[in-house]
């Protein structure tokens, strides 16, 4: 009888390390990668709160002409002078 036990209990441990090692290992990786997909994704977020607030500063000051290319009047006779 214990020969049957042993041999039952043998069997299942190799089903357990045939399948769930494995398993474990997928999960892990999956686990893994949904974390680095989060971390990216709030990053994402931060940059684009910061740019939010970026767009709100130039709407609020437009006498920065932040939205210009062109430079501003006293810049061009500071570098014309220099």
């Amino acid at each position: 009888m214990s020969s049957a036990w042993r041999d039952g209990w043998e069997l299942a441990s190799f089903i357990v390390t045939a399948l769930g090692l494995p398993f474990a290992i997928l999960f892990f990786a999956w686990e893994q990668r949904k974390e680095r997909d989060n971390e990216e994704e709030e990053g994402y977020q931060l940059l684009s709160n910061a740019y939010n607030d970026f767009l709100k500063v130039v709407l609020a000051h437009p006498d920065l002409h932040l939205r210009t290319n062109e430079p501003l009047p006293d810049q061009a006779r500071n570098s014309a002078s220099a």
